[in-house]
């Protein structure tokens, strides 16, 4: 049966990039909790023994980069058709008897594509991670991460990159890390292409909450030659992930990771780069003080002679924030910084002009940013109560958004035909846009910036 631990894994089997990187990893004497994994093998047997495989890769040939409408339609019918198929006694029980080998109460399952995390592309984002499983559900989670390798955004990745033939994905099962601080590290600076920079940026709790982008992280570099932290971004977190529940925090304003164990993971991310040989990013749970490897792979979006050397040359590119690469998001969030659209949605303009966005993560010029707290000065001073009506603006946004979820929750959308499907995707679609607006209008730190400006003017007022 193609179930094999991360120990006994070699270079021979289908076990995805995930997979086979954890497995690596392990095998060199790094911190990996134990795991095992489906193979491909064992998905291909799924699909054959619904027979269904014909059906699937005759949709998937419909699929039309170019038609995300077409490719959102296709996936659903992929996903209604293995939702109806059955897993085997046979494979369902070989997969519970390797649970209950790992002896780890609860596992993380994450689907590991057999194309993915390569040194031309990674998957970052694109497929299902299920956490906190026990017995009860992991057939379902195996189940839904297989479906995923099927999902709008994972098909649109492959077309992107001309990797539609023989779809097949593996699953890793992994003792789960109920992580007390979460991390991401860079072994180069993605924003600015500089080799001798690391980048960490860290949360508290599950990791979940930087992937998904509901938390802005901490981001700390760190000169790789010279082992010393160069600049820190201490952002306040309101929120942190505990076993799939959001907890509200207090000390969410304190630096999240210690100054010795940012060196610690940055000798470990050091290691591992010369272990692969390429630039990698890794993403690390900490808990009882120990740091364990979720994942590693390879950093893609770096070409000397290409995008990132052409747009390195603007300037020094400022880190906005990470999301779960998302290709209709990203593709929002860059209309949202439109002057036209702002005008029509504000009554004014704020738009970055360099905007960014390279695999989910978006970036900006620190001059663009300069520029955004000037807009806001001078509309300030212009009228005082500038910023009253913004808010009132941004509050108008969320009533519409608010009346627009009762309403379609109480839509039939298969009672509607073609043509009715259309508009509702273009209403929705153009309030999505705006919900973006505001937040891409509102840098971070600018009321921090304007508070901290106000009180040392006051000091120097009583100083006189």
């Amino acid at each position: 049966m193609d179930i094999k631990f991360f120990k006994d894994i070699d270079e021979n089997d289908i076990v995805g990039g995930k997979g086979a990187n954890l497995a690596k990893m392990l095998q060199h004497g790094f911190n990996v909790p134990n795991g095992f994994v489906i193979e491909a093998k064992i998905f291909n047997m799924f699909l054959d023994e619904n027979n269904v495989r014909n059906d699937i890769n005759r949709l998937i040939q419909e699929c039309d980069i170019n038609d995300e409408k077409k490719i959102e339609y296709l996936s659903n019918q992929i996903i209604s058709i293995l939702d109806k198929c059955n897993i085997s006694d046979f494979i369902q029980n070989k997969i519970v008897d390797n649970y209950k080998l790992l002896n780890s109460k609860e596992v993380a399952v994450r689907s590991s594509a057999t194309s993915e995390d390569g040194k031309n592309y990674a998957w970052a984002g694109q497929l299902e991670t299920f956490l906190n499983v026990d017995e009860s559900n992991i057939i379902e989670a195996v189940k839904k991460c297989w479906c995923s390798i099927f999902s709008p955004r994972a098909l649109f990745y492959r077309l992107k990159n001309n990797d539609v033939s023989d779809i097949a994905v593996a699953v890793v099962v992994q003792e789960m890390v109920q992580s007390e601080e979460s991390c991401i590290a860079f072994s180069i600076n993605p924003a600015t292409n500089n080799k001798n920079e690391i980048v960490i940026e860290a949360v508290l709790g599950l990791g979940e909450a930087i992937v998904s982008g509901k938390v802005s992280p901490d981001t700390y570099i760190i000169g790789k030659n010279e082992n010393i932290i160069t600049n820190k971004e201490i952002k306040e977190q309101k929120v942190k992930l505990v076993n799939n529940n959001w907890i509200t925090i207090e000390d969410g304003d304190r630096q999240k990771l210690s100054d010795n164990k940012i060196l610690e993971l940055e000798n470990t991310i050091k290691e591992i780069e010369n272990l692969y040989g390429y630039p990698v990013d890794v993403e690390w749970g900490i808990q009882n003080n120990k740091i364990y490897i979720l994942q590693c792979r390879p950093i893609t979006t770096i070409n000397d002679n290409t995008l990132v050397n052409i747009i390195k040359k603007a300037g020094d590119w400022k880190f906005y924030v990470s999301r779960k690469f998302n290709w209709f998001v990203e593709n929002t969030e860059i209309t949202s910084t439109m002057v036209n659209i702002q005008k029509e949605v504000l009554g004014f303009e704020l738009a970055v002009q360099n905007y960014l966005c390279l695999n989910g993560d978006e970036y900006s010029l620190d001059t663009d940013f300069d520029i955004l707290c000037e807009k806001l000065d001078r509309l300030f001073n212009a009228d005082v109560s500038f910023f009253d009506k913004f808010a009132k603006i941004e509050m108008d946004i969320v009533d519409e958004i608010n009346k627009y979820i009762d309403y379609i929750k109480g839509k039939n959308l298969g009672e509607l035909d073609t043509n009715e499907l259309i508009n509702e995707f273009k209403r929705f679609n153009n309030l999505y846009i705006k919900s973006f607006i505001a937040g891409m209008t509102r840098p971070e730190d600018y009321l921090t910036k304007t508070l901290e400006k106000e009180l040392i003017n006051q000091n120097y007022n009583r100083h006189d």
